[in-house]
């Protein structure tokens, strides 16, 4: 018993450093609150693009609920909300509906997306020494987390499920998380496209990809069937802006604008320009790094795919990377990025703790200017993005072949994960 009151004594002082971060942005918004008069003059404060009502993208779910119930198709009327948006979910957000959510549950969805993202942190991020108590405590202010929480986005439940999933079933016997990491795949997928790419931490052994393509074909399978002949529409209503996002479009459009001109326009004429482009970064950054994988891993920790948040980092990094390929993408789906974070920052807690700290700098910045999408700021969205796909494809190329050279797993250097004790 006093182990356990020890252990979760524990826990709650390696938290400090994230509940801290959390109420010094409660407190401001009180402030703004206080002194403008509005919780939306309060986000403006703290450079967060607020739009009334509260919780807009929450809105932008429960406005087309209720035009479902008065017969009206929101994939096609833009009179289905009050910002005249089109809906781009896939259609098994709607059956909410038969749970009584209406317009006048935005706030109290909101509010229960926000407690989703809190918990999912406090499970994510603990701090056991100086350095790492202070990345916690920033990474709970950066710039998408604020984004994120005014919205009301249900990447927050994604988030969420991913997190939670994943941290359940670390303890438990390796067939039954695969299979339980292949359910979430096709959940996920149903819910929402882009977490398909999650299906790369099944690619482990010698036919580990062929277990992730069958995962996400079965995934890409039952989103084709509960969406039906909405899934069209949903690709073709999902917005492709520049403005508040990241991915290979604004990269190309505003890199483009400062040293090619030419190509910044072709960009724009035609989006599958700034895919190809990514997948040529991603290419050549590889091509180059794998010579060179054994320096590489001296500054990176490798990624443990046996623990929770090494499952976690290696999903969120896919999902950056896809997402970053697929064209555009607003800033509030940098939430995943502090699934990486979080994953870096153990390692901060572990035997080398400076190892990780450059990678934790560099995504701190990354995600405190993410708001400022002009060149050069738009630099660090291709750096992000390289280095994500060798840290990808190193990891899963180490991953094949300890699987194949070493049939009983080590714990990996930095990481220690004590058998028989929940990592949280």
């Amino acid at each position: 018993m006093e182990r356990f009151r020890g252990s979760g004594l524990a826990g709650l002082r390696s938290r400090i450093p994230v509940i801290a971060g959390m109420l010094l942005i409660a407190c401001l918004l009180g402030w703004g609150v206080y002194r403008r008069g509005s919780i939306v003059a309060a986000w403006s404060m703290l450079r967060v693009p607020s739009l009334a009502p509260i919780f807009s993208d929450t809105g932008m779910l429960t406005y087309p609920i209720e035009a479902v119930n008065a017969d009206i198709d929101p994939y096609v009327s833009r009179a289905a909300n009050p910002w005249h948006s089109i809906f781009n979910y896939p259609p098994i957000w709607l059956e909410l509906r038969h749970l009584g959510i209406t317009t006048r549950s935005t706030t109290a969805l909101g509010m229960a997306f926000t407690a989703m993202t809190i918990t999912s942190l406090l499970l994510l991020f603990r701090a056991k020494n100086t350095v790492s108590g202070v990345v916690c405590f920033a990474a709970m202010t950066v710039w998408p987390l604020l984004f994120v929480v005014e919205r009301g986005n249900i990447d927050e439940v994604i988030f969420f499920l991913l997190v939670g999933v994943f941290f359940i079933v670390e303890m438990w016997k390796p067939r039954a998380r695969v299979i339980v990491h292949a359910g979430l795949v096709v959940v996920l997928t149903v819910l929402k496209l882009f977490p398909v790419i999650v299906a790369v931490v099944l690619a482990r052994g010698r036919r580990g990809w062929l277990k992730s393509l069958v995962v996400m074909f079965v995934a890409l399978a039952a989103l084709v069937i509960t969406c039906g002949h909405r899934l069209g529409q949903i690709l073709h209503n999902t917005p492709q802006d520049l403005a508040v996002s990241y991915g290979s479009l604004p990269f190309f459009v505003f890199v483009g604008k400062r040293l090619w001109p030419a190509l910044s326009l072709r960009v724009q004429e035609n989006h599958n320009l700034s895919t190809a482009g990514a997948l040529i970064m991603a290419a050549v950054a590889v091509l180059c790094a794998m010579p060179v994988r054994k320096t590489l891993q001296r500054i990176l920790p490798p990624i443990d795919l046996d623990s929770a948040r090494g499952c976690i980092a290696m999903s969120c990094m896919a999902i950056f990377c896809f997402t970053f390929l697929r064209g555009s993408n607003y800033d509030y789906r940098l939430l995943f990025v502090l699934g990486i974070l979080a994953y870096l920052v153990e390692d901060l807690n572990g035997s080398q703790p400076l190892r990780s700290l450059p990678a934790c700098i560099f995504l701190l910045l990354y995600l405190s200017l993410s708001d400022f999408r002009q060149f050069p700021f738009e630099v660090l969205d291709g750096t992000l993005y390289m280095f994500g796909c060798i840290w990808l494809t190193i990891t899963l190329v180490d991953e094949m072949k300890l699987i194949r050279h070493q049939p009983v797993s080590e714990p990996k250097p930095g990481l220690p994960h004590p058998a028989g004790e929940l990592q949280v």
